[in-house]
């Protein structure tokens, strides 16, 4: 079975190479064949399996489950069954949502990481800014004598906030030239869930999470501890002149965040 074992590749918007981290803790194995419904004499016997048969069991058990019409994982990939199950397995919490997933505790978690991919990208960030009616949680500024260029970012950590951060995000467009939301693949991965488990859905949509963004022209930051990776470019905006001048007003009364 082809698991696409590509380093930039995401299942469940976890990372391939992750991913395969995973795959190689007994923990995780034991935990798949429960979850997955390997069948076998009993779950005991299935534990005392070497490795490898382990995983040939819950290889062929992904593949009965991607040609059965009526699964959830019909014509899915393998690699996405694998990470979205070890996303929802009776495993520790610290071990597959703070771990793998890369949960964090709070929002307030994301911002430095965030901050530092905005200086990355010239950008000198500020935290809490006013654009019209809401505060983004982050601006990137730049300014040079030929361009003026905001960058909104609303960092999420609640999936009960999510709708609303999107909500405020697409008001941002006015004021920002891009805008972004950051949150962890934890969060992620649960979108994507919560979507699994809405009415009328019967199949497994890798893609709910990312349509949402792009129907909204927001980007994706997924943040993994200090690392930022952007795995969605959001549209461009053309803000009013008069929305840049006011966002700039706002600026030049702030101070930026330090390193």
């Amino acid at each position: 079975m082809d698991f696409g074992w590509d380093d930039n590749a995401r299942f469940c918007h976890l990372r391939s190479i992750v991913l395969r981290q995973a795959i190689a803790d007994g923990r995780v194995l034991d935990a798949l064949l429960g979850q997955l419904d390997v069948p076998g004499k009993s779950a005991t016997s299935l534990k005392a399996l070497p490795t490898d048969a382990k995983f040939r069991a819950i290889e062929q058990q992904i593949d009965h489950l991607r040609r059965a019409p009526t699964s959830l994982w019909h014509d899915a990939k393998p690699a996405e069954v694998l990470a979205a199950e070890i996303f929802r397995a009776d495993l520790p919490f610290k071990l597959v949502r703070d771990g793998y997933f890369q949960g964090v505790a709070r929002e307030s978690d994301l911002l430095p990481p965030v901050a530092t991919w905005l200086r990355g990208r010239k950008r000198v960030p500020y935290a809490e800014v006013p654009l019209g009616p809401n505060h983004a949680d982050l601006l990137g500024y730049r300014s040079d004598w030929w361009e003026t260029h905001f960058v909104a970012v609303e960092l999420k950590n609640m999936l009960a906030e999510l709708t609303r951060a999107l909500d405020q995000a697409t008001t941002y467009a006015a004021y920002a030239h891009q805008v972004y939301l950051a949150c962890t693949p934890a969060l992620a991965a649960a979108y994507l869930w919560r979507h699994a488990n809405g009415k009328a859905v019967t199949r497994w949509d890798s893609q709910a999470f990312d349509r949402k963004l792009k129907t909204a022209g927001v980007g994706l930051l997924l943040v993994e501890g200090q690392v930022v990776f952007e795995v969605r470019s959001p549209r461009s905006n053309d803000p009013a002149a008069s929305k840049i001048d006011e966002v700039k007003r706002v600026v030049a009364g702030a101070t930026p965040l330090t390193a």
